[in-house]
């Protein structure tokens, strides 16, 4: 729990701007994970009838 905390306190820190930085970069991963994995289905699809 002290570890959690520390973190928090270290988050708190950080600018807003680092932060949403790092928010639009985890989003940005999400997005090009998913789109990759519904390129590979309508590949799949397409190849596969």
């Amino acid at each position: 729990m002290i570890a959690t905390n520390a973190a928090i306190e270290h988050y708190k820190l950080i600018p807003d701007g680092y932060r949403d930085v790092v928010r639009w970069q985890q989003r940005g991963q999400k997005a090009v994970a998913e789109s990759a994995i519904l390129h590979s289905a309508i590949y799949n699809c397409t190849r596969f009838p």
